[in-house]
């Protein structure tokens, strides 16, 4: 079994207690903060990976229940934001509330510099999905303060569900 470790901690300027890691920032497009009910990450390691499962002893809920991580039976690491830690916690880079951008702080005890997992997700608003997107991390883990950008774009079709009107 592959030795990882993954939490994500709440950034806060002065927050001593978080571990050095790297950061994953979740940016939605065309995608208002309103609409998110929830959003499900999975990152799933390279096939040509030669311990292609995750491990994850620290599994369960993080930010008093906000963030919630698994691992599924194939070995992928699933990190399942709520909606309202995600709109609490997001900050907007569009107009208004649209295209928000939530920071999680990531880290792993894994030594070993491996091939880039996969990573996938999707956004849940209205009951549906109305983002998803996915990418090749280029390796894991990132080096130490390094910054990945992972971007959902609404789905097409699904416009007046990732902007709704209203307040």
């Amino acid at each position: 079994m592959r030795a990882l470790v993954l939490v994500p901690v709440l950034l806060l300027a002065g927050c001593a207690s978080a571990p050095a890691g790297f950061s994953l920032d979740v940016q939605l497009t065309g995608v208002r903060l309103s609409a998110v009910e929830s959003v499900r990450l999975v990152i799933t390691p390279a096939v040509a990976d030669p311990m292609p499962r995750f491990s994850a002893p620290d599994l369960g809920s993080y930010e008093d229940g906000g963030v919630l991580i698994s691992v599924d039976d194939d070995g992928q690491l699933v990190l399942l934001v709520t909606g309202e830690y995600f709109r609490e916690n997001a900050v907007p880079t569009g107009e208004g509330d649209l295209d928000p951008r939530l920071s999680l702080e990531l880290w792993s005890d894994d030594t070993v510099r491996r091939a880039g997992p996969t990573i996938r997700g999707a956004v849940v608003g209205g009951g549906f999905e109305v983002a998803s997107g996915s990418a090749f991390l280029p390796e894991w883990p990132l080096p130490l303060g390094d910054r990945f950008t992972f971007t959902m774009p609404c789905t097409a079709g699904r416009e007046s569900m990732c902007r709704p009107s209203g307040p």
